[in-house]
């Protein structure tokens, strides 16, 4: 299991930031080697675009396309919508991020205040 944050700048577009996190985790992924990956979003347009369900002209559109570039190098790939109820964990991390000046990933060995996030949503 890991578990990461990353310090963003908000554009003010939801699913701009969305798409930024999962290109993110994505690249983390890649680079610990991993070969299965389920992103789950709780934005039905990132996994839609993701999936290529649906085509689109505005910014997110250049970050979904590195993700569909990226997904290629995994054995096996699938990005799934799931409810804010369902993917309690990331929100809590980007909020936890808010507070952060830097980006930081941990991989099976968590401090307290990450644990406690992962635990608590467990």
């Amino acid at each position: 299991m890991a578990a990461a944050i990353k310090k963003s700048k908000f554009t003010g577009d939801v699913s701009y930031v969305e798409a930024e996190a999962a290109e993110w985790g994505l690249c983390i992924a890649k680079e610990v080697g991993l070969k299965v990956v389920i992103l789950e979003t709780d934005s039905l347009e990132v996994a839609n675009l993701i999936n290529t369900r649906k085509a689109s002209i505005i910014e997110i559109f250049w970050r979904v396309q590195e993700i569909q570039a990226m997904k290629q190098e995994f054995s096996l790939f699938e990005a799934k919508h799931v409810s804010r109820s369902c993917n309690l964990c990331a929100h809590s991390l980007a909020k936890l991020a808010l507070g952060r000046a830097y980006s930081n990933v941990w991989w099976g060995n968590f401090p307290p205040e990450i644990l406690h996030v992962l635990l608590s949503v467990a």
